[in-house]
């Protein structure tokens, strides 16, 4: 996997964060570590409400990445729409 670009470290650039929403935990924390060790801010929750809560009390992030089938409550689908609206607000 490709690291952050090294101009962008020494110019002081802090990395995106990313919000991973995955249910499965052996899937995130894989997926959590990858993006780590690639220079990423990474932030992991296993629902949608735990993300919804998450945006709300911390701001936006620069990537949603998230499973579509998150068991009970929204679906990650669902998820991906409400961030797009609340972030452009």
């Amino acid at each position: 996997m490709a690291t952050l670009d090294e101009h962008e470290r020494e110019r002081g650039v802090p990395p995106p964060v990313i919000l991973i929403v995955e249910d499965e935990v052996h899937v995130r924390l894989d997926a959590v570590e990858n993006l780590r060790e690639a220079g990423y801010r990474v932030q992991e929750v296993a629902d949608a409400d735990a993300a919804v809560e998450l945006i709300q009390s911390k701001g936006p992030v620069d990537l949603l990445f998230t499973d579509i089938n998150l068991g009970a409550g929204m679906n990650g689908l669902d998820l991906g729409l409400w961030a797009c609206q609340t972030c452009r607000a």
